[in-house]
């Protein structure tokens, strides 16, 4: 490579960057594996919270309001889950597959506590636990098929791309925001 392509690939982000094929295809499996056995312990924690939160309702809501959110936790959200761990343990499904199932289920469970909280503030009814299950959120990693990066000016206001040498302040040390970077901070190191 001469300079010139090298710094294309810096300022694109090294889009095309792969491995020789024989590396490329053993990364993409352990990669994969490391998906799966996280996706494994994470489905057991949201079962399990999910089951503890409808116990919650099930003693704290008033009987209307508590079968709408048992009924969204439990007929819901816990099979999907369920099919996550499941799904995780299969062996047959391909990965690619999998990593889209798993990030759609826990995107709907997301939406769910959304659901939740609408349907408390429908019947009036503040939910004594509302901000315990809205900081109870997955984080997880992405990769972006592109570097432009596009404001929408309602969700988002601000945004840019930063170099690992050149962070701007980072969020709290605890939150999943400053998990998530210095996880990928200490990838990056290793390499």
């Amino acid at each position: 490579m001469n300079a010139e392509q090298i710094r294309r690939q810096q300022t694109d982000g090294f889009l095309t960057l792969r491995f020789e094929p024989t590396l490329e295809t053993r990364y993409r499996q352990a990669r994969s594996a490391l998906i799966r056995q996280r996706a494994r312990v994470v489905s057991i924690a949201g079962l399990l919270l999910f089951l503890v939160y409808a116990l919650m309702d099930v003693m704290t809501l008033p009987r209307e309001l508590a079968q709408v959110t048992a009924f969204i936790r439990l007929a819901f959200i816990c099979p999907i889950i369920a099919l996550v761990l499941w799904l995780s343990h299969c062996t047959t499904l391909a990965d690619e597959i999998f990593e889209k199932v798993y990030t759609l289920a826990y995107l709907a469970g997301g939406m769910s506590v959304i659901a939740i909280i609408v349907a408390a503030r429908m019947q009036a009814y503040p939910l004594p636990y509302e901000g315990m299950i809205l900081m109870l959120m997955f984080g997880y990693f992405a990769e972006a098929t592109t570097r432009r990066i596009r404001i929408d000016g309602v969700e988002i206001s601000d945004a840019a791309w930063f170099s690992p040498r050149q962070l701007p302040s980072l969020p709290p040390p605890y939150s999943i925001s400053r998990e998530l970077i210095e996880t990928h901070l200490a990838r990056w190191r290793e390499e």
